[in-house]
């Protein structure tokens, strides 16, 4: 098959899905991914975020990448060379692309507005930390980040998109290693409740992210991520864990309530 014609294909299929304007979003096909970044499918960049290290980006891509074209647009590098499991069919092939595709751009969705704009800082500047320290090095840890709101609702466009655009190749997918790209049957849930979400999902992980933060109190390393609503969620969840951890004393607004 001709990936790379597919690839071209496929991507305006999925901006579109994505409900997404197609002069917001730009992608690159890797000339050649770099063996520590060569267990995933493709890589998003969120606008004026500089890629560096340059990652799968070759020297006349980063340079456009990073022009004033390309610098303020949500980036995606889709790693063409990635070791697909033996056996997987052509049409199996082509929905894993699709998903992949489908997965990044749901963080580009995610990123147009400010709560997940929010979600987004905070996801790749503490959430990824604290589980680095909670699974790190442990076979199997990378589960946890599959649970990780940005990318639930990542997996769960892709899902959605592949049952839809390639429904025969589901079984097959689901019986691989790369599973997780369509184990849901709902759609992602609104990128506005993210910040109130991941946080939520840090909270399970209070000792380790309390510990981390130390001289400060964890919610100003959130108020510096994701501004002075994530710090105040924090510390709502704070207080009512101070009681009984239940919900008398929880604002409504926290964890989706």
């Amino acid at each position: 098959m001709d990936l790379q014609k597919f690839i071209r294909t496929e991507w305006q299929r999925a901006v579109l899905d994505a409900g997404l304007d197609s002069d917001g979003v730009a992608y690159w096909i890797a000339a050649g991914t770099p063996s520590e970044i060569r267990d995933r499918g493709a890589m998003y960049f969120r606008p004026g975020q500089d890629p560096d290290p340059p990652y799968a980006f070759s020297a006349e891509q980063l340079a456009e990448a990073i022009s004033p074209t390309f610098a303020d647009l949500h980036r995606i590098v889709i790693h063409a060379d990635y070791e697909l499991p033996g056996g997987l069919s052509e049409a199996g092939t082509e929905a894993y692309f699709a998903a992949v595709i489908r997965h990044e751009l749901e963080h580009a969705r995610q990123g147009e507005v400010p709560e997940g704009k929010a979600a987004l800082e905070i996801d790749q500047g503490l959430v990824d930390e604290v589980l680095a320290h909670k699974v790190g090095g442990i076979r199997g840890g990378a589960a946890f980040y599959n649970y990780k709101p940005m990318e639930m609702d990542a997996n769960a466009a892709a899902s959605i998109y592949v049952r839809e655009r390639f429904p025969d190749t589901v079984e097959e997918l689901l019986r691989s290693p790369i599973a997780n790209m369509v184990r849901s049957n709902t759609r992602p849930e609104p990128p506005s409740s993210l910040l109130v979400r991941t946080v939520c999902f840090l909270f399970q992980f209070r000792s380790i992210a309390e510990s981390l933060a130390e001289p400060l109190p964890f919610s100003a390393h959130l108020r510096t991520y994701g501004g002075e609503e994530a710090a105040h969620i924090w510390n709502l969840l704070s207080q009512a864990a101070g009681t009984d951890f239940g919900t008398r004393n929880l604002d409504p607004k926290v964890c989706g309530q």
